[in-house]
């Protein structure tokens, strides 16, 4: 069969619904010197997404409707692949971020980083259906690659003439796609990156 497919908007979608949680520290061991951590959870339900072919087919009892039959012969003419309401995800992460300076005589050296640790990430098509595995630091067609751990760090050298800063934006590799005939290694593709290196980027300012 050679099916028409059917994506973009749908009219009939609802509001995803979330609980979120969070709970964090600040610690100012010197007026200079601040640390916080922040904790966070989110929980989301009818989620809001477009599902690949691969997954409507692995799943068609459960959308039937997806697939629009011919009144005639009973073929499958359509496959709708408009967005969705379907599923949840998990979340859940500790937000840093640091900030400090030093006096250098009529100079100042500043320091600071904000910082992201994501400790899961998990998702399910179907209401009634189990979590799958945790996909932080995994390669996945939904949503945001869910990055382990990312980072914006700073320098700053200033006084009443000058600022200079220094800055650095990191994030942490990540395992690569595989298709299904190299996960199944049916197949051999010479020079696979079986994982995508850290990605690291620096920019120097001056004023």
């Amino acid at each position: 069969i050679n099916p028409d497919i059917w994506t973009g908007g749908n009219v009939n979608l609802g509001p995803e619904t979330a609980q979120q949680y969070s709970v964090g520290v600040v610690l100012r061991p010197h007026p200079r010197w601040s640390l916080s951590a922040d904790w966070w959870a989110i929980n989301l339900k009818n989620t809001i997404q477009t599902l690949t072919l691969a997954e409507l087919v692995a799943n068609y009892d459960y959308f039937p409707e997806r697939f629009i039959r011919d009144t005639t012969t009973n073929e499958i003419v359509t496959i709708d692949r408009r967005y969705i309401n379907s599923g949840a995800r998990q979340m859940q992460g500790i937000e840093f971020a640091l900030r400090g300076s030093f006096g250098l005589g009529r100079n100042t050296l500043a320091v600071g980083m904000d910082g992201t640790l994501l400790l899961k990430k998990r998702e399910k098509i179907k209401p009634n259906a189990a979590f799958g595995p945790d996909l932080v630091g995994v390669f996945s067609y939904s949503g945001d690659l869910a990055l382990k751990w990312k980072h914006n760090a700073w320098l700053t050298f200033e006084n009443d003439k000058v600022s200079i800063t220094l800055t650095q934006l990191f994030r942490k590799g990540y395992l690569n796609n595989k298709l299904p005939g190299i996960a199944n290694n049916s197949v051999t593709r010479p020079g696979f990156n079986e994982r995508v290196d850290d990605y690291v980027t620096y920019n120097l300012s001056a004023t």
